[in-house]
């Protein structure tokens, strides 16, 4: 114990005495950690279940056209919403599909506006995750699946302690999200932040919100096979495998394929592991994921080698010019 109290003391010295050193070393330490631990932040976040029941559960349906190596040809990954009620109906291998997309916006309320990001969803979007709300209550299934009803708003948690204080007398408050009336419902609870990969939602509305951006042309949502906007994910019944689901989804497909000809026709539906899907189920890239996750793994340590190495080099060089003196020492203990 003495002798390590020693070297510590000595160690310490030599650290005052080169504060320039002691400087370089620290920096190159702490630039070789902050990148190791920013790779294994973004490892963990595409990686990280989602806080959902079962979440082992949650595969994303992902539509696939002739494209490049990586299927990237016009990013056909999404569902029109006529396709998705053909799949609902005839999906046995699930036990039940639901669906987004995302908007940028702004949230009104109390006479103060702020930025909003949400997502348009089904109505079955919570109770499918199986999860429960913080306060007040989820969609129910089938709200806003039909243009013209009532615009609901679930907000995140977050959004709900930052812009409202946590206040639960929220429930039922009229705001404006774009300008348009809706009514809070609900708040989503804490660990949740959405299904789109490190990203946290603020809020959630239904899907016929879509409808009613004038922006966007978007009035025959609910009828046209042409607007592939939905990203869609299921959750699997228990005890069907991944290949039991792909060879159900098969048959679904080519069967929607030959009813609607000119809009389904040449596009297969892959079914993607969830945590494969991040950030965007394109399926052939998805295939890649556990070699890239591999890839990741070994920058990270490399990087932190390459910072360790360098400190090496850098003590190295300082014991060089120190060589004169060690020998005059030596000599003088000899």
């Amino acid at each position: 114990m003495r002798i390590l109290l020693e070297d510590l003391g000595f160690a310490v010295r030599q650290l005052r005495k080169s504060p320039g050193i002691t400087c370089l070393v620290v920096l190159t330490l702490a630039l070789g950690i902050g990148a190791n631990t920013a790779m294994f932040s973004v490892e963990n976040g595409f990686h990280r279940p989602l806080p959902v029941r079962a979440p082992e559960q949650i595969v994303v349906l992902a539509t696939e056209s002739k494209g490049d190596a990586l299927g990237l040809e016009g990013i056909e990954y999404r569902f029109s919403y006529p396709a998705l009620a053909d799949f609902r109906k005839q999906a046995e291998a699930f036990s039940d599909l639901f669906a987004y997309n995302m908007g940028l916006g702004g949230l009104s309320a109390g006479g103060k506006a702020s930025q909003f990001f949400y997502s348009y969803v089904t109505g079955n979007y919570f109770s499918v995750l199986g999860i429960k709300p913080a306060a007040g209550r989820f969609f129910l299934p089938g709200e806003g699946e039909q243009p013209g009803a009532e615009i609901v708003l679930v907000l995140g948690y977050s959004c709900w302690q930052k812009r409202f204080g946590g206040d639960a007398g929220v429930i039922g408050r009229r705001v404006r999200v774009d300008g348009k009336a809706a009514t809070v419902v609900g708040v989503a609870p804490k660990a949740f932040r959405g299904v789109y990969s490190n990203t946290e939602m603020d809020g959630y509305v239904p899907l016929n919100y879509m409808t009613q951006q004038e922006s966007w042309d978007l009035g025959g949502m609910f009828s046209d096979r042409h607007l592939r906007l939905l990203t869609v994910l299921g959750r699997l019944k228990p005890g069907v495998s991944l290949a039991q689901a792909q060879s159900s989804v098969d048959v679904i497909a080519r069967r929607v394929a030959e009813e609607n000809p000119a809009t389904d026709k040449g596009i297969t539906v892959r079914v993607l592991p969830e945590k494969w899907a991040r950030p965007l189920p394109l399926p052939r890239l998805a295939e890649r994921m556990p070699f890239i996750a591999g890839l990741f793994l070994i920058l990270a340590g490399l990087v932190l080698l390459l910072a360790c190495t360098n400190v090496a080099n850098i003590l190295l060089v300082r014991a060089m010019g120190r060589q004169r003196e060690m020998a005059i020492r030596a000599a003088r203990r000899g």
